[in-house]
């Protein structure tokens, strides 16, 4: 007798012991439990098997953020594995998919292979203090995407500096929306290097889903109706302007905002950023848009300015024509 008369906390609400085949999930030791000790029918003769994520961890009764086993594929090859679950934020049963801490000293930027390898990047032990992708990346699908915000060195469970979830345009892996074709590598055709906003970012999102709370400085939760993946725009220096994830689908030349970005490498230096922000509002009334010579810094009033340059990067003092904001967020990706 455990003093309550819930079922899934080792002692169930008869008082009996939580045992496998006993048709009641004990939640963190079984995988789900549908009565039985069969194999074969979807739940195995060991109680694994069945829970595919985070989402159906939340189904099964579980309400505490933390560690958890998921199974995607239930009872086939795939072996199971650790995700972290956020079971409070936003409805709960939120899967890790990503987490990018800007102060760790990996610079995942465009060309990183964290956007690409198909397999866990990093260590699921320090999922926090340094550049993570989950396996669930790659095999847990969602209809929904949720970014959590909070600053490099905070606890896991700690109140977050911003958030904000949004609607997949169907159903998908983290890892999909990074799979489809880089944009046009010189989309920026109405003018020339700086004239334009032409690009061709991939759409991954049909709106949002919840508001949430907007981090100082951030783009995602203060201004995107949407997410982009995978573009490069702008035709001027050594290589081809680029992001990985943004808040808008197309940037004129040297504009980043959001992670894994590209900006030009040449003679006069390589100003690739993990996470970048640009908070001046230009005549073109985006309030996300880069601002070139704007006197004073005015896009970034709330960082350092260098130069006659406004380019807002969060995380770390990049390259000395740069606004820093002095900040070192973590980005934490999320599916359900």
């Amino acid at each position: 007798d455990d003093g309550n008369v819930k079922d899934g906390d080792g002692c169930t609400a008869k008082c009996q012991k939580n045992v496998c085949g006993d048709g009641v999930v004990h939640l963190g030791v079984e995988q789900c439990d549908d009565g039985n000790l069969k194999d074969g029918d979807g739940c195995d003769s060991k109680c694994k098997g069945g829970v595919f994520s985070c989402a159906a961890w939340k189904v099964a009764g579980a309400s505490k953020d933390g560690e958890y086993l998921v199974d995607p594929d239930a009872i086939g090859p795939m072996k199971p594995f650790k995700a972290f679950c956020e079971m409070d934020l936003d409805g709960g049963g939120w899967t890790l998919v990503m987490n990018l801490n800007t102060s760790d000293g990996n610079k995942s930027t465009l060309q990183h292979k964290i956007w690409t390898q198909k397999t866990e990047f990093g260590a699921f032990a320090s999922r926090w203090n340094k550049d993570y992708k989950s396996p669930a990346a790659m095999h847990v699908k969602g209809k929904a995407l949720l970014l959590i915000i909070r600053n490099g060195n905070d606890a896991e469970n700690a109140n977050p500096v911003g958030w904000r979830s949004w609607n997949l345009n169907g159903e998908k892996k983290f890892q999909d929306m990074f799979d489809v074709k880089m944009g046009d590598g010189c989309a920026n055709k109405t003018g020339g290097c700086n004239g334009g906003h032409a690009g061709a970012g991939n759409k991954q999102t049909t709106g949002i889903k919840s508001s949430g709370q907007k981090a100082k400085w951030d783009t995602f939760t203060g201004w995107a109706q949407n997410i982009y993946t995978n573009s490069y725009y702008g035709c001027c220096g050594g290589t081809q302007d680029g992001f990985r994830m943004s808040s808008w689908y197309r940037w004129a030349n040297n504009s980043n905002v959001g992670l894994g970005l590209q900006m030009d490498n040449n003679s006069f230096g390589n100003y690739s950023l993990e996470a970048g922000s640009h908070m001046s509002i230009d005549s073109y009334n985006n309030p996300q848009r880069f601002c070139s010579n704007c006197g004073g810094c005015k896009s970034c009033p709330e960082g350092n300015c260098y130069g006659s340059s406004t380019k807002a990067a969060i995380g770390s003092d990049h390259y000395h024509m740069h606004c820093s904001v002095g900040v070192s967020y973590r980005y934490e990706w999320y599916i359900k």
